[in-house]
């Protein structure tokens, strides 16, 4: 299997689907959907793309909704990635490691992200 693959692949449980992202004012609370991610080579590391949906909950509501946010965030693996994530198959505790970091630089991400996206992120809608 091809690194790149390999990375998307045993990171996409722990990324992939509906993250809480705590309380927001007004009584919503802040979602994000990751509903697609990618992994390519960059400077000895890998960069992921994660295809992001901003949703949306109301207090004393059940629906989580569409905020109209869309994105394409790309996050830098090189602190999450060791050498020993490529052993085959790696420990399950540095695919789990590197799937929490990851989760916490995107939630980060999100909680501080310009209107425009900056350098790290394009917005798509």
């Amino acid at each position: 299997m091809h690194p790149t693959t390999q990375v998307r692949d045993l990171l996409r449980p722990f990324l992939m689907g509906l993250h809480d992202f705590g309380a927001e004012a007004l009584g919503e609370h802040d979602w994000v959907e990751v509903v697609g991610l990618e992994a390519s080579p960059h400077k000895g590391s890998y960069l992921l793309e994660a295809e992001l949906f901003g949703r949306g909950r109301t207090r004393g509501v059940t629906d989580i909704g569409p905020r109209g946010e869309h994105w394409k965030v790309r996050l830098d693996c090189k602190d999450h990635l060791s050498h020993g994530f490529f052993q085959d198959p790696p420990a399950w505790e540095d695919v789990r490691a590197a799937g929490n970091g990851l989760t916490l630089q995107l939630k980060l991400w999100w909680d501080t992200h310009p209107p425009g996206g900056g350098r790290s992120a394009d917005r798509l809608a």
